[in-house]
């Protein structure tokens, strides 16, 4: 009994390890789409406006060499964090981010790197995501998935293996402490062991009146 509590309890620890694993993962890549962030968005060049004192990022589509060049409301050419390692977030890259010093129109400018001229393509200004942060969740995430499913494992098995084996000595316990004799037919039960007279049946002469039945004498025919 003991071997099937502790393979109950190994295999149930190990059950939540794995549980716990999944979700820490889920939780760790739930990262912020920029299209909820976004503040602003346009094709080449375009103007957004915005606070001052606050940070803003770009965010291209995935895959185009572009160059982002931002003018603020008073014509001056606003300093920008470029990202030498792409950050893409469902099917956006990260381009630059920059600090709004005056509040008021931003004109952004999105030059195709390639072909040359304003970019075809859709750009986004968005606030700020606080991507490393988000980083460091996913691989914290990851982290605690690895773990959950290699500490799930390494209890799992042997659980499960003590938890079979524990089913096994208790089945196996249970058919000794079975009484001997328990299925026999009751009819078996009745019959004398032998050098034992047999008993009448119940019900007949010799059992209800403690002796055989009287001889009947033999009938002789009439003559004729």
């Amino acid at each position: 009994m003991k071997i099937l509590i502790i393979g109950a309890v190994l295999t149930g620890i190990a059950l939540i390890m794995i549980i716990v694993g999944v979700v820490a993962l889920s939780a760790g890549t739930d990262y912020t789409n920029p299209e909820d962030e976004k503040v602003g968005e346009g094709t080449g060049t375009f103007s957004v406006s915005l606070k001052s004192g606050k940070t803003y990022q770009i965010w291209t589509k995935s895959g185009e060499f572009v160059t982002a060049t931002i003018t603020d409301p008073n014509g001056a050419t606003v300093n920008e964090n470029l990202f030498i390692v792409a950050i893409d977030r469902d099917g956006w890259s990260l381009e630059s981010e920059f600090t709004a010093t005056t509040a008021g129109s931003y004109t952004i400018n999105i030059t195709d790197d390639i072909g040359g001229g304003g970019s075809t393509s859709k750009s986004l200004v968005t606030n700020q995501i606080d991507t490393d942060e988000e980083l460091e969740d996913i691989g914290g995430g990851i982290v605690a998935y690895i773990f959950g499913w290699c500490g799930g494992l390494a209890l799992g098995i042997p659980g499960v293996i003590l938890l079979v084996i524990g089913l096994i000595l208790t089945l196996t316990q249970k058919k000794k402490e079975t009484p001997a004799g328990a299925n026999v037919n009751i009819n078996m039960q009745q019959q004398q062991a032998p050098g034992q007279p047999q008993q009448p049946a119940p019900g007949s002469y010799e059992a209800m009146y403690g002796s055989p039945p009287p001889q009947q004498p033999p009938q002789t025919p009439p003559p004729y």
